[in-house]
Formats: C-alpha cells, structure tokens, sequence
C-alpha cells in the first residue's frame, strides 16, 4: 500500500490575486516505518515535524495530511505512522522543558509525571 504526505502552505502575505495556498508532497512511499523513522510522531507540542505550525502571527501557516492509494487514487487517511522508539527522545524532552517554561499555566502542577501529561483544558 502506497502513502503520501501533503504539506499546505498558506500565506496571507501575499495579494489575493496571487496564489496564497500552495500544496507540495514531503513524502511518498510504501515503507511506513521508513516514514516514521524520517518523521517520528509526537504527541510532544512542537516535536513533530509533521504537525500544524505557523508564524508571523498566523499569516504563514503550514499544515500537513496523509493520504493512501486506493485504486488508483489518492484518499486522505489517518496518520499511519508508529512509534519505533519508547519513551521520549532527546529533542521530545528538550521541547517538553522549553514548553513548559514558556507556558506553564498550560500543565497540571500536581503531577508527578514530568512529561506525559496532559495540557490542562478545563480551567474550572
């Protein structure tokens, strides 16, 4: 089975008559720990390469989605890849430390676990 990963860009920088939203393919192949071993998954905010991300304020954003080849067409998917490694990897960990620093009403105090949790979504 063949995937494919499809980075979308879009910058609201640029006038609208010009091509504000461009899509380009990062990946294409049937070898999904070969994927998951040049994009590892992360549920760490900012330590996959593959998910959301933006800057100036949000007016350049990059996004990424799967596909597999169905028939001869490509169909958008989950993502498929897996975690080779346990634990957390040395980038996760250092990633983890600085989010917690820049934003730390975002984590639960009371946890002993370091960096699994969970942000907190519920402020009551």
């Amino acid at each position: 089975m063949n995937f494919r990963v499809v980075k979308t860009e879009t910058n609201d920088f640029v006038p609208e008559s010009s091509k504000r939203v461009t899509k380009s393919i990062v990946w294409e192949g049937s070898d999904v720990r070969a994927l998951s071993k040049q994009y590892p998954p992360s549920e760490i905010f900012g330590a996959d390469d593959l998910g959301p991300a933006s800057i100036e304020d949000g007016w350049i954003r990059w996004s990424h989605h799967f596909e597999r080849e169905v028939d001869g067409k490509w169909v958008t998917c989950e993502d498929p890849r897996v975690r080779l490694e346990s634990g957390l990897s040395d980038l996760e960990i250092a990633i983890n430390e600085e989010n917690r620093q820049l934003f730390p009403g975002d984590f639960d105090p009371d946890s002993d676990d370091d960096f699994t949790d969970e942000p907190i979504d519920d402020y009551d």
